[in-house]
């Protein structure tokens, strides 16, 4: 009756360590997966504020260079209709109205190729911030395989008759 007590002692305990143990280590297991789970969120939070950045800031340019792109169009083509016909002027002032067209031409030309550049990269990090979303930085999710490892089962504890009657402090556990 000795023996019967002392094994159900020594087994009511070591039971119940398992079972603590069993929960603290499921509760680390828990922890490490949402440690993953907030480390990638942080992944997916920098990437968002990559792509914002490049968009805003090409918004930015957008904004500017229409109103000079404006600026440009209404000066070059600023004139009443009701103003005389300009008279033949002379050889240095058609070459000053042409090298002044020119530049206005270029300038034109410049200013819509930075608005058309400024709109496209902003369509790019939009695609490339989704596409690295969708692909490189998803969110770890945990397997079936991992959640049941996680999950305590009284049927192991009790296969394994070493670990159910170990003596306390007499013995390292396994």
């Amino acid at each position: 009756a000795l023996l019967t007590g002392a094994a159900s002692g020594i087994w009511s305990y070591n039971r119940e360590n398992y079972m603590w143990d069993w929960q603290n280590r499921q509760a680390r297991d828990f922890q490490i997966q949402n440690m993953i789970v907030s480390r990638y969120g942080l992944f997916r939070e920098d990437i968002r504020d990559l792509a914002g950045l490049t968009t805003t800031k090409m918004d930015s340019y957008l904004v500017v260079n229409t109103l000079k792109l404006g600026f440009i169009v209404s000066v070059f083509f600023n004139y009443d209709r009701t103003d005389a016909p300009m008279q033949e002027g002379s050889p240095v002032e058609r070459q000053f109205v042409l090298m002044f067209s020119v530049c206005f031409l270029t300038a034109f030309q410049l200013l819509l190729t930075s608005v058309w550049f400024s709109m496209h990269a902003s369509v790019v990090a939009q695609s490339f911030m989704t596409k690295m979303l969708l692909q490189t930085v998803r969110i770890p999710f945990p397997s079936d395989k991992d959640i049941s490892a996680t999950a305590p089962e009284a049927g192991d504890y009790e296969r394994d008759l070493t670990t159910a009657f170990r003596i306390p402090l007499m013995q390292s556990r396994g």
